[in-house]
């Protein structure tokens, strides 16, 4: 979970939840028929992947949604400052779900054996490939300091890795595009809102005037966007959702992260999220075992990003 949740920060929770799967099917085949182990195994890593594309502007969609809205109104929040916000709920949440996970398919069995195969030195491509991670993280994290775009450093892997042979044209064209696609159209969806005051008009069309505190504002509009997240991708609850919560009324920075890390925290059905679905195709999971999990998760999570988001903002404003 660890491993899923940290490379989930990185790249693509999709890919992160096919990779590591595919390494836990090869334990999961050496347990006994009915052991409870492999339902937190194969659980826990779409869940990590979920929990962990919290934590970085990149992780997914809903985060670069979230800035963009709110570059939008003037506010910037860094890299830096991101993680800084969300890694605390990452970590907290990460850990009730690893607790949940071992507590609910508590392991029959004390010790698990398997054959690792010897793992080859790593060669020139391997080295360049980490060498690339290390400078754009960190150019990320430095953003503050050198002043460059977040979007300008992203480029970075791109010309190095094409430049260098890493991947050639036919895996450039691989790339997820209907996402980035979907992205694009969620961003100009929102701008739109704004502009033409759609966005407005529907919140005047949201009954407010009973709702007394941010409190409750924050608990609506995170139910709202877990409910349509349950259900449809979340990166376009994400692009319809956060036009409208960051015009009501409550701090836009908080809500926007509310709604962005509530859009990950979705995971109640297969079709939740992509690595749900990788890990319901499986055929080792049912609907059953997500749901039951997921719920419980979902509804602690809700909780600690509310409770986490309203102490930050009154104690750093």
């Amino acid at each position: 979970m660890v491993v899923s949740a940290f490379l989930s920060m990185w790249m693509s929770n999709t890919a992160t939840a096919a990779l590591m799967l595919t390494v836990a099917i090869t334990i999961i085949r050496s347990l006994p028929e009915k052991e409870p182990f492999k339902i937190a195994l194969l659980l826990g890593i779409p869940f990590a992947c979920n929990i962990g594309g919290m934590a970085t502007p990149i992780s997914t969609p809903p985060n670069a949604l979230a800035i963009s809205n709110l570059a939008q109104l003037g506010i910037s929040i860094s890299f830096t400052k991101w993680m800084i916000i969300a890694l605390p709920v990452v970590i907290l949440i990460l850990l009730i779900t690893w607790w949940l996970l071992s507590t609910m398919y508590k392991s029959k069995i004390q010790k698990i054996t398997f054959k690792i195969e010897k793992l080859l030195p790593l060669n020139i491509k391997d080295k360049w490939v980490i060498a690339v991670f290390i400078i754009t993280v960190g150019l990320w994290l430095t953003g503050q300091y050198h002043g460059i775009p977040s979007g300008v450093i992203a480029i970075v892997p791109t010309i190095a890795f094409i430049g260098s042979g890493i991947i050639d044209r036919n895996d450039f064209r691989s790339l997820g595009w209907d996402i980035l696609i979907l992205m694009g159209g969620g961003l100009s969806l929102g701008v739109a809102m704004q502009q033409s005051g759609l966005a407005k008009w529907m919140v005047g069309r949201f009954d407010v005037g009973g709702l007394t505190s941010e409190i409750q504002l924050m608990l609506i509009f995170s139910f709202i966007t877990v409910i349509m997240t349950t259900f449809i991708s979340n990166t376009s609850t994400a692009a319809l959702i956060l036009p409208i919560a960051i015009t009501i009324g409550v701090t836009p920075t908080v809500i926007a992260l509310i709604t962005a890390f509530s859009a990950s925290v979705a995971m109640i059905l297969p079709i939740s999220t992509p690595p749900n679905a990788i890990a319901y195709g499986s055929g080792l999971l049912s609907v059953k075992d997500i749901a039951k999990t997921g719920l419980i998760i979902t509804l602690i999570s809700i909780i600690i990003i509310i409770s986490w988001l309203f102490i930050f903002s009154r104690l750093l404003g």
